[in-house]
């Protein structure tokens, strides 16, 4: 959990973000409105989860000569600081829902199969879960190949088996001694 925002500077277009004072925040945060950096706050807080450098010198203010900086306070009283390109402090126990997540433990399928048409859409959430989903996608996959495999040679036998049903056709006895 953050507590406090105290700084964000130089990343996209917050050049200084806190500029009114620190940001303080609740056990559970909304942010919304449109064109206000909800985005680069996620991606923020997403380099901080993973202390990753590379992530805010992604999004550093173009027009800027400073580097980006980034101060959190946690509960603890500890701070996490983003500056001079590396993460000091505890990465923060938080958890960031924006398009990168939905985009690792989301999975939704290609296609609309005639199967999801009743409930429009599934989809599966959680790593594990996204796993044993594609999996399923695949075995569905080998299903329907096998049984355009199965069609395809109960229709060949249909030519052999007239004037029998391909089923019957199969239950005949081998005549051993035929010419």
């Amino acid at each position: 959990m953050i507590r406090k925002i105290i700084k964000i500077q130089n990343i996209a277009l917050m050049r200084d973000a806190c500029a009114g004072g620190a940001v303080d925040l609740g056990r559970v945060t909304a942010i919304y409105s449109n064109g206000r950096g909800k985005s680069t706050l996620a991606a923020v807080l997403r380099a901080c989860q993973v202390g990753d450098a590379g992530r805010m010198n992604a999004r550093k203010t173009i027009d800027s000569g400073d580097l980006p900086e980034v101060d959190l306070l946690l509960p603890t009283g500890a701070h996490v600081e983003f500056k001079a390109n590396t993460w000091t402090g505890s990465a923060p126990a938080i958890a960031v829902f924006d398009s990168e997540f939905v985009e690792q433990n989301v999975y939704s399928g290609f296609e609309i199969r005639p199967d999801q048409r009743q409930s429009l859409l599934e989809f599966a959430l959680g790593d594990q879960t996204v796993t044993l989903k594609q999996q399923v996608e695949r075995l569905s996959q080998a299903i329907k190949e096998q049984t355009a495999k199965r069609s395809t040679a109960e229709k060949t036998l249909t030519g052999f088996a007239s004037p029998f049903t391909v089923k019957d056709f199969m239950a005949l006895q081998p005549i051993h001694d035929a010419q």
